[in-house]
């Protein structure tokens, strides 16, 4: 009985703590609202009452390969052109990442075959800021890089295609910023185990 008790005023405390320093969950952009396009990291931020800063992800294509890019919650995957970027941010509050997608791009010389490279960052609470660039080697072993960054830090993971450098920028005032760097490369596949 003393359990529960203790249980109880440990929740009801919390609850009014929380009530009365005015924190609360951080708005999120509209579903179906473009994901920044063109632009500096700080372009399309939404406003962030709670202290936890969300994660952004910017993908450069600097490849010659065409590339799009579904993100996560939204229905269409959208163009990445030859020198052109695509970003998104957001913030989640459960074990998801606050933002990931899955690019394809089409091998230069061989149009008809796409390959895949997840993508994802993450701002959780209780761990450094992480990200990860991963391609499939086979059904079960994904590839890449799958850490957490300090700023400045960077990785690089290669696709046997494309070489990618992920890198951790300066945080902005809403998110840590993270930037993915896509070039041509031909080799193999390299990178840790992220499966």
């Amino acid at each position: 009985m003393k359990t529960s008790r203790t249980v109880c005023l440990i929740s009801v405390t919390l609850a009014v703590g929380l009530a009365l320093t005015g924190c609360s969950l951080p708005g999120t952009i509209p579903l179906g609202s473009p994901p920044v396009l063109i632009g500096d990291a700080t372009q399309g931020s939404t406003d962030r009452s709670a202290s936890i800063s969300g994660s952004q992800l910017c993908v450069i294509n600097n490849s010659t390969s065409s590339m799009t890019i579904l993100w996560q919650g939204y229905p269409d995957a959208r163009d990445i052109p030859v020198g052109e970027r695509n970003c998104n941010s957001g913030y989640e509050t459960d074990h998801k990442n606050d933002v990931s997608a899955i690019i394809s791009y089409a091998v230069s010389g061989d149009a008809g075959t796409l390959q895949e490279i997840k993508v994802a960052a993450n701002n959780n609470w209780l761990w450094p800021p992480e990200a990860s660039a991963t391609v499939r080697v086979d059904e079960y072993l994904w590839k890449g890089v799958c850490h957490s960054f300090s700023v400045g830090e960077t990785r690089f993971v290669e696709t046997g295609w494309l070489r990618g450098v992920l890198t951790r920028l300066n945080d902005s005032a809403d998110n840590k910023e993270f930037e993915l760097t896509l070039t041509d490369k031909l080799g193999e596949i390299v990178g840790s185990d992220c499966s």
